[in-house]
């Protein structure tokens, strides 16, 4: 007794399209072949290209058989004639099916060319059904170009991929390019109602439309998985298939534990998150699967959150009870942490991918979302800087200015200054009224840079002493100097040319940088330049001397002769003070400016020919406008952090 053995087809070949009107989801593109076979304007190379389940390859062959048919050229093949049957079957003499894949080189594309200068034996035309022509080589691309430019009479090329970017352009332009794209869920959900009622298979319409968004656009998916599934309805009839049995069959979680999640999460439990999250380990759940799972429960967040009353179910894809939980625990967050809770998940998702320890990975990055910081909202702190740097810029007056906080008075030691003076007692700054505002008392509330106001010049070494790095801070402490420094600008020396270009490393000088800024209050320009003769650096920078006035002139520059002589001897500091001539009551200086140091060197600028000269006056044109002054601290005071709270 010989037992006949019952070959089974898989659903999605049953259920191939076999004519123009059963592709789904890409009408566009049906109607556009099905007009080019009615005028007979059929071009000699196609290049479909799209996600993969989309139709590429079975529109393919409907386009062979339209153009062999019997009664063709048609748009709507017989399905009996010799050549429709052939092509369903696969084995047509005239439609040739080429695998890219595993044939790529160089002589498989001559082998393809050597045959197609055969006259088709049974059709009208030759077809040639390459898939996944991405996978040819760069030299199989070139072989084919002549042929594809001009192919012999009767012979049509269609070309299917799903990375098109992978084909060589000379390629593509020679070809009509047809883009497939994801089917909607609407349109799956539909075509397995369709299949389900013709193979018996008892399934309800929210279980259908959890296959169809699980499928991601691709309709061989979709009718795979239901295959699948309709192995349970077959097995008992009487059962009907629902959406946790789909659920439970791909894998996903169920939509309460996702809410379950997502409610600890919002209510910072972090026992019960831990709970929550060990059980589903405990059921073999991976952690990857449940931040997949919570990545898109959070992305529906965000979808109903942001589009507010107006939010629909159906447009979403969602089931009905899942969207009303979806509304309301959406009002547990605001607009903008949803975004920031995907970013989370998505840094969650690659410590996984880059670890072994995924539970813990996932345990933490859960935490941290739980225990989330207040989120700052940094477009609007942009927002208010721009708008003071506008006003600035054109003069305006800020508004705010007066009714600003005060600032806090702070101690000479709040800022490093010279570690050879004691710091004085703290004193509060005295902020006069604008009308009585002078030159001098200006200078108390203008940029903290103290050259720019000329209330003292730094020691290099107290400079120094700020750079984080422990290799770059010995290296600028023992072959760097400070040469020049003038308004927002400094000009440092270096002993050696190998010295200049270790500096000029871009990890050297960025901690110079932040170290200049941190000391100064504010950014400054810094020239590296190559200077030999090295001041003394324990003396510091001299002090400018006092601007000239009026009643005193400046003393005459020394004559030329004198550059070249030895150095006289320092004279004590105590004298030094007398020779300064004295330009009437000295200037008020702010709490936090450092001392003037009059013990130094004269310094080396920067392209003298003699060698020493004097630094210029600084700029006191801040002094005649005390508005100004005033706009220019409460500018650096916002950028300190000091009136953002």
């Amino acid at each position: 007794m010989t037992t006949k053995i019952e070959t089974y087809i898989p659903l999605y070949r049953k259920y191939r399209p076999q004519q123009f009107a059963d592709v789904v989801g890409q009408e566009a593109i049906v109607q556009t072949l099905g007009n080019a076979i009615a005028t007979s304007k059929i071009a000699h190379a196609y290049l479909f290209c799209g996600p993969r389940g989309t139709g590429k390859t079975s529109t393919a062959r409907i386009f062979a058989k339209s153009l062999n048919c019997r009664q063709g050229p048609t748009v709507t093949p017989c399905q009996e004639c010799e050549s429709c049957t052939g092509i369903t079957r696969g084995n047509a003499l005239d439609v040739v099916e080429f695998d890219a894949a595993s044939n790529n080189g160089v002589e498989d594309a001559r082998e393809l060319i050597e045959n197609c200068q055969f006259a088709p034996m049974a059709g009208r035309y030759k077809v040639y059904i390459i898939d996944e022509v991405h996978m040819l080589t760069p030299q199989a691309f070139n072989a084919l170009l002549k042929t594809l430019e001009e192919p012999p009479p009767n012979v049509i090329f269609i070309f299917a991929t799903t990375e098109a970017h992978k084909v060589l352009p000379t390629i593509i332009s020679r070809c009509q390019r047809f883009d497939f794209t994801r089917i909607t869920v609407e349109d799956i959900a539909r075509q397995l109602r369709r299949i389900a009622d013709a193979e018996a298979i008892r399934i309800d319409d929210e279980a259908l439309m959890t296959i169809a968004r699980h499928a991601r656009g691709g309709m061989r998916d979709a009718v795979g998985l239901l295959d699948q599934v309709g192995v349970i309805a077959r097995a008992q009839p009487d059962i009907t298939i629902g959406r946790a049995d789909v659920s439970r069959f791909i894998g996903s979680l169920e939509e309460d534990v996702l809410i379950a999640v997502t409610e600890s999460i919002a209510d910072h439990q972090a026992s019960e998150l831990l709970s929550a999250v060990g059980e589903l380990i405990n059921r073999g759940i991976e952690p990857a699967q449940l931040v997949k799972d919570l990545t898109q429960h959070f992305r529906n967040l965000f979808l109903v959150k942001a589009a507010g009353p107006s939010a629909q179910a159906r447009p979403l894809g969602l089931p009905e009870d899942y969207f009303e939980k979806l509304r309301l625990q959406a009002e547990r967050f605001s607009v903008e942490e949803l975004p920031q809770m995907l970013e989370a998940l998505a840094g969650i998702e690659r410590n996984i991918r880059a670890s072994q320890q995924t539970q813990l990975w996932l345990e933490v990055g859960l935490l941290e979302m739980a225990y989330r910081q207040d989120i700052h909202l940094v477009k609007d702190l942009a927002r208010r800087v721009e708008v003071l740097e506008s006003q600035l810029a054109g003069g305006a007056p800020v508004p705010g200015l007066a009714s600003a906080p005060a600032p806090v008075s702070r101690p000479a030691s709040s800022r490093p200054g010279p570690a050879s003076q004691s710091a004085p007692a703290p004193q509060p700054v005295q902020t006069a009224p604008a009308q009585a505002a002078s030159p001098a008392p200006a200078q108390a509330v203008s940029t903290p840079a103290p050259a720019a106001n000329g209330n003292g010049i730094p020691n290099w070494h107290d400079v120094v002493a700020m750079v984080a790095s422990p290799p770059t801070k010995a290296l600028l402490d023992q072959h760097s100097f400070l040469v020049e420094m003038g308004s927002g600008k400094l000009t440092v020396g270096c002993s050696s040319e190998p010295i200049l270009e270790s500096i000029k490393n871009p990890t050297k000088f960025f901690h110079l940088q932040k170290a200049v800024e941190k000391y100064f209050g504010q950014p400054m320009t810094i020239n590296l330049i190559l200077e030999k003769n090295r001041p003394d650096r324990q003396a510091g920078f001299p002090a400018p001397p006092p601007a000239p006035t009026p009643e005193s002139s400046p003393p005459p520059a020394p004559p030329p002769a004198e550059k070249n002589m030895a150095p006289k001897p320092e004279p004590p500091p105590a004298a030094k003070k007398q020779e300064i001539p004295q330009a009437g009551p000295e200037p008020e200086m702010a709490d936090d400016d450092p001392p003037p140091d009059v013990d130094r060197p004269e310094p080396v600028m920067a392209g003298s020919p003699g060698g020493r000269t004097t630094e210029p006056p600084a700029d006191s044109s801040d002094a005649s406008d005390p508005d100004l002054a005033e706009a220019k601290k409460y500018t650096v005071e916002l950028l300190q952090g000091k009136l953002l709270d």
